[in-house]
């Protein structure tokens, strides 16, 4: 390969994450941050958008019943017990029938699981950073 065909592959390849990165919604109108408290209330705001963003994204693509949804959510936070069967199907918009209900459940419990380490445990206290 010629030195003219790698730069043209090189701006191909920059072009295209250029186009990922954007995809992806990253900005780079990023905040002026003058303090460490602004920098903490920074993240929390992003961090309460996606997680808002993530919760909506679960409730609508299940269609399941936001409160309800929300109700779980909190009873796993605070047992650390999966939600039954019957609880799950409580909150869905259609119940599956017989063979599909199993792995809808299962779906539904996994994401809200994921939901939680991903937006709730291990987030600690970032005050002290």
């Amino acid at each position: 390969m010629g030195i003219t065909s790698q730069r043209q592959s090189s701006s191909t390849t920059w072009a295209a994450d250029a186009a990922y990165h954007s995809s992806l919604g990253a900005s780079h109108d990023l905040p002026t941050i003058t303090s460490a408290h602004q920098t903490t209330a920074t993240f929390e705001e992003f961090w309460a958008e996606k997680r808002e963003a993530a919760f909506q994204a679960i409730y609508i693509e299940e269609r399941l019943d936001r409160e309800g949804f929300a109700g779980l959510l909190e009873a796993y936070q605070f047992s650390s017990k999966r939600p039954l069967t019957d609880e799950v199907i409580a909150i869905m918009a259609e119940v599956p029938g017989i063979l599909p209900r199993e792995p809808s459940v299962e779906r539904v419990a996994k994401r809200m699981v994921d939901f939680i380490e991903s937006f709730e445990e291990g987030m600690g206290d970032i005050e002290g950073v």
